[in-house]
């Protein structure tokens, strides 16, 4: 029997979804990237998590090249509108393609859970990276207490964009 707690947040709206090229890149050799404006609530600290899928396929999973989910936390930002935001920077899209977009709420351990796996799987290689360690989640086993669980049991408001480019 395993167990795990979590908080529902709200996530905030996003506002518009378009296409830009990268900022200060060449468009020509560079492509397009799905960007996204926000506006944050104030007084609150917030935390986000993204997804992204090009025409129904997931641009972040275990099979492809991208592995690490793209979160943050408000703390540069809270309460203010956040404009031309690219989550998923390094991957382009090509003309025709539809895009979907979705935005969750988290809550402050799962981003800090996250923040942690991100720290273990994004190492340097250098003699001051990070040594590899099991991240801890909010999954107990009750059964066996002595056996850790791996993973994290969260839940999400989300808010989704969809849009084709041109």
């Amino acid at each position: 029997m395993y167990e795990a707690t979590e908080r529902l947040v709200e996530v905030a709206p996003i506002d518009t979804l378009y296409f830009r090229a990268r900022p200060n890149q060449n468009a020509a050799t560079d492509g397009v990237r799905a960007t996204i404006d926000l506006r944050d609530p104030a007084g609150t600290a917030n935390y986000y998590l993204w997804d992204q899928f090009i025409d129904g396929v997931r641009t972040v999973a275990p099979d492809t090249l991208v592995r690490v989910r793209v979160v943050t936390s408000d703390e540069l930002y809270n309460g203010r509108r956040v404009r031309a935001f690219q989550p998923f920077d390094g991957i382009a899209v090509r003309s025709g393609q539809e895009v979907r977009i979705r935005q969750y709420s988290i809550s402050e351990a799962m981003w800090r859970y996250y923040w942690a796996l991100g720290q273990q799987t994004d190492g340097d290689a250098s003699p001051f990276g990070v040594p590899p360690a099991s991240v801890r989640g909010n999954v107990a086993n009750r059964t066996r207490p002595d056996a850790r669980a791996l993973g994290y049991f969260s839940v999400s408001q989300v808010a989704e964009r969809v849009a084709r480019v041109p």
